[in-house]
């Protein structure tokens, strides 16, 4: 592995060279030295570096798919739960109407009973009873 891939694999990790050198298995030196040039890195050692590289980039998509999926799961609860809130207000707006009716029907009854009444009491004279 030639320096430049050593260095470019530690920076994409987002790694220090001590950090780095920890994952890889060796010493901080030794990463300086690999990424500095004359000593490259051995093939047991690349081989571990792209192992690092690749399960990085899987752990980042599979952060991304986790991501987009309780984003999408977030917007969908949302939504039903809006649909929900809907649906019961317009139901609780329905009983409210309906009781409304209710009570209006009540008092034009009684309105219509007392009206009954009155006339009653004005055409004879006396209170009905």
């Amino acid at each position: 592995m030639q320096p430049n891939e050593v260095r470019e694999a530690r920076r994409k990790l987002k790694m220090t060279q001590v950090q780095f050198a920890a994952a890889v298995g060796v010493s901080g030196r030794t990463i300086a030295r690999w990424e500095a040039g004359p000593v490259p890195a051995p093939w047991r050692r690349a081989e571990r570096i792209k192992q690092l590289v690749t399960q990085q980039k899987q752990e980042a998509d599979t952060l991304v798919a986790c991501t987009v999926t309780a984003g999408v799961a977030v917007v969908a609860a949302i939504t039903f739960l809006s649909s929900l809130a809907t649906k019961s207000d317009v139901a609780d707006l329905r009983k409210e109407v309906a009781a409304l009716r209710r009570q209006l029907d009540e008092r034009k009854g009684i309105s219509a009973f007392v009206s009954a009444q009155t006339l009653r009491e004005d055409s004879s004279g006396r209170k009905a009873g």
